[in-house]
């Protein structure tokens, strides 16, 4: 039985003599033999609850995590109604199938388990006068054991699995949150079993379990970080999908396979990976967020993300695709690849750019913007 140790980022071992487990302190338990059984005796906890004392006082990289509990005989639901003094609104429970930490903010919600331990990060250094306080209100109760499925609008979630594990990240757009990291609506990646698929959304800051964005047209290409536990075959699983306008298009490339996929025809992707891998292997696009010129009743999608252009082109088309600035002057010519999705890298100033599908039998244009 280990307790977390925020102050020296380390699990401390609990030997006798016994100890009083307290009320919202978290704890792992990870039996010798399997089949143990647990008594708990006494009156059950009921009404409010307050977990008090929580700290940032560690110098590592994972400071100011705390491994809380949830106190009650019964699951709560993750949302508002809990409030947090000097914590950041977000759960990182720990899946024993997936053999991952699975991420919940209170935008998006989630389901803690009965006796279910968590991470919770305390984001003030003053640990005296303002320790890190979560109330949780006696209403947040509910019957359910597990995570469930959000209903929430504009929520996409990647689920990977392979080895016998698990693990899943998120993208939500919320017009409140930024393109960068945000405490109370992203939830930073924490590492999971070493021998277990990891999937995490990639932002100059770091590693997100769920990476909030508050526009689709600011971001119509998001980078995913994967690593495999083990060499094999793994699947991921994109859900969610009808919670998007009908417009919006998904799809899923893999650049270490070269190849990809249209997540809205077929939502399950199935590829080879092994350990040492390239860790950017997968692209997300939200196709096509680009300003159409004449490019209305074609099949080509034109788009750009910061300084990358795609041409998706998904039939049989010879050709060119030009890209020129807004003095009509040309900055790019390449071959048109049929049947794939065209990337163009530029080094060019930031501003608006009209791309060309120079092709046969069509041809389509759409202005885009370089950052």
């Amino acid at each position: 039985m280990n307790q977390w140790n925020e102050g020296n980022q380390r699990w401390d071992t609990l030997t006798y003599p016994y100890i009083t487990m307290g009320v919202g302190t978290g704890y792992t338990v990870s039996p010798l033999n399997p089949g143990i059984i647990a008594s708990f005796t006494g009156v059950l906890n009921t009404g409010d609850k307050t977990i008090g004392g929580l700290t940032n006082s560690g110098t590592a990289s994972f400071y100011g995590y705390n491994l809380v509990g949830n106190p009650y005989p019964s699951a709560i639901a993750w949302d508002p109604s809990i409030t947090l003094a000097y914590v950041d609104p977000i759960a990182w429970v720990w899946d024993m199938t997936g053999k991952n930490y699975i991420a919940a903010t209170q935008t998006i919600g989630g389901v803690i388990g009965a006796e279910q331990g968590f991470f919770v990060h305390c984001n003030t250094t003053d640990n005296i006068l303002h320790p890190g306080i979560i109330t949780i209100p006696n209403s947040v109760r509910m019957h359910s054991p597990i995570f469930q499925k959000s209903t929430v609008n504009d929520l996409l979630t990647l689920k990977v699995e392979g080895n016998i594990s698990w693990d899943q990240a998120q993208v939500h757009i919320n017009p409140m949150a930024t393109n960068g990291y945000d405490s109370e609506f992203d939830a930073v990646k924490i590492m999971g079993s070493p021998d277990a698929p990891q999937l995490y959304s990639m932002i100059p800051s770091g590693k997100l379990s769920i990476n909030s964005l508050p526009t689709l047209s600011d971001s119509p290409v998001i980078q995913f970080g994967f690593k495999a536990g083990e060499i094999g075959n793994y699947t991921i699983t994109a859900s969610n999908l009808e919670s998007f306008s009908s417009s919006t298009e998904f799809y899923l490339e893999d650049l270490v396979a070269n190849t990809v996929q249209d997540l809205k025809t077929n939502p399950v992707y199935t590829f080879e990976a092994e350990p040492g891998q390239q860790e950017n292997r997968f692209t997300l696009h939200f196709a096509a967020v680009g300003i159409p010129d004449n490019n209305s009743g074609t099949s080509v999608k034109i788009y750009a993300s910061n300084k990358t252009v795609y041409v998706n082109i998904p039939t049989d088309m010879k050709g060119s695709i030009i890209v020129y600035n807004m003095l009509g002057i040309e900055v790019s010519r390449t071959t048109i690849q049929s049947n794939s999705l065209n990337t163009i890298n530029l080094d060019v100033p930031s501003g608006f750019y009209l791309v060309k599908a120079d092709g046969n039998p069509i041809s389509t244009a759409g202005k885009v913007f370089i950052r």
